[in-house]
């Protein structure tokens, strides 16, 4: 498991460094005993402890953000329906993974091309970056 989690921790990572979000992924912990954790980096990893779960976590993080920022600069990126529910009526951003999946490509794309300093708007561009993209 911890492989595809560092996968998913690089993927997300274009998205720190192209759009600046602040990025936090969930997780349920499940060791008896342990206690909420937090790693902060490019991207802010949460291990909830024994005693809550991820989705708990994350709709409670969701509406606690809400507030602070008075409005929708929250984004949730998830498929649960229950998540959905409790972020919209807080006030915070829908997206669907199969979204957030789109979004970490663009991302991607944008930083490679700044890098190659080529326009990566152009079909070209677009066909090149798809071989770069990890499913």
């Amino acid at each position: 498991m911890p492989s595809a989690r560092q996968a998913l921790l690089e993927q997300l990572r274009y998205i720190y460094h192209s759009r600046r979000w602040k990025v936090v992924v969930a997780y349920d912990e499940h060791t008896p005993g342990s206690e909420l954790r937090v790693m902060e980096g490019d991207v802010d990893e949460v291990y909830t402890g024994a005693q809550d779960s991820a989705d708990s976590y994350i709709e409670r993080r969701a509406v606690e953000l809400c507030k602070k920022s008075g409005g929708p600069r929250v984004k949730v990126a998830t498929d649960d329906r229950t998540i959905q529910v409790v972020s919209l009526a807080s006030g915070a951003e829908m997206m669907s993974t199969s979204s957030l999946i789109r979004e970490i490509y663009l991302a991607r794309r944008e930083l490679l091309f700044q890098r190659d300093n080529s326009d990566w708007r152009t079909k070209k561009a677009f066909d090149d970056a798809q071989e770069y993209f990890i499913d």
